[in-house]
């Protein structure tokens, strides 16, 4: 296991997270800006624990001080010894506080926590979109934890009210769960880009409406619905400009190129594929658009309002309770609606939808900011 120095100064009380990954995601995004902001009060210290390997976000704990130990589990074959070692661990540190994140983490972590002897443990659910045909080992972890979920963890944080109430209805202990949503460091969304140069290297003119899409290719992101919803603006509005982000949003990914079909006009796209620093293509944004089938609670669409832009979404997971009426809504699954919705937002011109983009930020502002959501976690930890 792979261990870094602790802060020299360590409150009384300690966290220890348990995480299956620490590549780029919503989870893990979370994660560390918790554990970066709750450094600063110094009230609790941190440590965490990746089932597999360091990836990108334990690169950035580390350079904070926090501890970070990979159990670089490779297979599920390796799932009993991953085990053992987290009861080593765990056992060393019964006073803790253990947060688990996520199916994988709550099953494991929080089992190994309960045997070796702590009470003190809390899961973190993200999702809302659960398998419930055929065989998938998500879908059986989330079987077995619904019934594990009345012995086992104190609490129950769902990161969303869509997924608080899909959850109950599967069965999870209804008393344990409450909803704490991802917050946001507004420092961390500024405007120190380069606007113009970033739209000259893409090759984008002056006159362009910019509308910009950001997530991976997965059939819940319903990419298709985005597609044809664009191609019925630019019917009416030939000045668009759509740049799509994502894993597997790509001119070379046949999966992609499938999935709109050979014969879709890609002459008013940009398929960017995946960004690290997405904020800058944010700001550069007029309108930003989320047509998802499932969400938990979408960060990108918090991501865009923080950056004043305004918003299209789907009613998916939380958005409409996001957004509210900073953009607009509408229903899954329809992308007329989602074209006429885009249609309206451009129709309204610069200067209100910069008003709109500023009530959006805003709301980020007093519903989302990352002190607040702090606040909630530490009230759940002074609990346990």
């Amino acid at each position: 296991m792979m261990k870094e120095n602790s802060l020299n100064s360590k409150p009384s009380t300690k966290v220890i997270h348990i995480i299956i990954g620490l590549n780029i995601g919503g989870a893990e995004l979370m994660l560390y800006r918790l554990i970066n902001n709750s450094l600063k009060s110094g009230q609790y210290n941190h440590e965490v624990i990746t089932l597999t390997d360091l990836g990108i976000i334990g690169s950035r704990l580390r350079k904070l001080g926090v501890l970070v130990t990979c159990l670089n589990m490779k297979s599920s074959l390796q799932t009993p010894s991953v085990f053992f070692r987290l009861f080593r661990i765990l056992y060393r540190n019964k006073k803790s506080i253990i947060q688990t994140w996520m199916y994988h983490a709550d099953f494991l972590g929080g089992l190994a926590a309960f045997v070796s002897g702590n009470r003190k443990i809390v899961w973190n659910i993200r999702g809302s979109s659960i398998p419930q045909e055929g065989f998938s080992l998500t879908g059986f972890l989330v079987k077995v934890c619904t019934v594990l979920s009345f012995f086992i963890p104190k609490k129950i944080v769902c990161c969303s009210e869509v997924s608080k109430t899909s959850h109950i209805d599967l069965g999870y202990a209804k008393k344990k769960i409450i909803v704490i949503t991802n917050g946001y460091d507004l420092h961390n969304y500024n405007y120190n880009y380069n606007t113009n140069t970033i739209k000259h290297n893409l090759g984008i003119r002056d006159n362009e409406i910019i509308i910009g899409i950001i997530g991976r290719l997965d059939p819940l992101k319903d990419y298709q619905n985005f597609m044809f919803a664009a191609r019925e603006l630019i019917k009416k509005h030939s000045n668009i400009k759509l740049i799509m982000i994502g894993k597997g949003v790509e001119y070379n990914n046949k999966d992609f190129m499938e999935l709109i079909g050979c014969n879709f006009d890609l002459t008013n796209f940009l398929l960017l594929g995946e960004k690290r620093d997405v904020n800058q293509y944010l700001g550069i944004m007029d309108i930003y658009c989320m047509s998802s089938l499932s969400e938990g609670f979408p960060n990108t669409v918090c991501e865009a309002m923080a950056m004043k832009v305004p918003c299209v979404v789907t009613d998916a997971g939380d958005a409409k309770n996001i957004v509210s009426d900073t953009g607009i809504t509408v229903p899954i699954k329809d992308y007329l609606a989602l074209a006429g919705a885009l249609k309206v937002m451009v129709s309204l011109g610069p200067e209100k939808r910069k008003l709109l983009g500023n009530s959006a930020r805003n709301r980020i502002k007093e519903k989302y900011s990352i002190c607040n959501i702090l606040k909630e976690y530490e009230s759940v930890y002074n609990e346990m």
